[in-house]
């Protein structure tokens, strides 16, 4: 997708630029960090973060977490084009992240998704997670030409024609 992040994009959290996230706040203390599904954010640092897995506060992350090293200030008011992949091996290794074409470096904070599953009834969100009315971590800015390829994993050709808009990626 495309998004352009404003510099008030702030607060401590990240931000949901798009996803398929149930949470279940009634897991543990009423937290909205609780539930199942897949996310890609924007942090407070203009960082981004590709979560998928299970969360649930007080037992365990069951999730791969991974942002992109060094590309931090997208949240600068520019245009920026990412791209995330998940080959679906369970591992962090099977996670790509491209950000205005290029493939980004990945910091890997959690690993351990296991066998663990992350699918889930929740609607797809592009800008918040959560229903209309459950609706948090509202992205600051706008958000264009949102894609997803249901058990198709894009080459790096594929993804540099969709960044250059040269063609179709099939």
């Amino acid at each position: 997708c495309w998004f352009k992040a404003s510099t008030n994009n702030t607060g401590g959290i990240a931000k949901v630029l798009v996803g398929k996230w149930e949470a279940n706040a009634a897991w543990y203390g009423g937290q909205t960090n609780n539930g199942t599904g897949y996310q890609i954010l924007i942090g407070n640092t203009g960082i981004l973060e590709f979560i998928a897995g299970t969360h649930q506060q007080g037992v365990g992350a069951y999730l791969i977490d991974v942002t992109a090293s060094g590309n931090s200030g997208l949240d600068d008011d520019a245009w920026h084009h990412v791209v995330v992949t998940y080959s679906g091996n369970s591992l962090a290794s099977g996670v790509t992240m491209y950000i205005d074409g290029s493939e980004a470096v990945l910091t890997t904070w959690t690993n351990a998704i296991g066998s663990n599953s992350f699918t889930n009834s929740a609607a797809f969100g592009v800008g918040a997670r959560g229903t209309a009315a459950t609706s948090n971590l509202l992205f600051d800015g706008l958000i264009d030409e949102v894609g997803v390829w249901d058990g198709t994993v894009l080459t790096s050709t594929q993804v540099t024609n969709l960044y250059n808009n040269t063609g179709a990626i099939r």
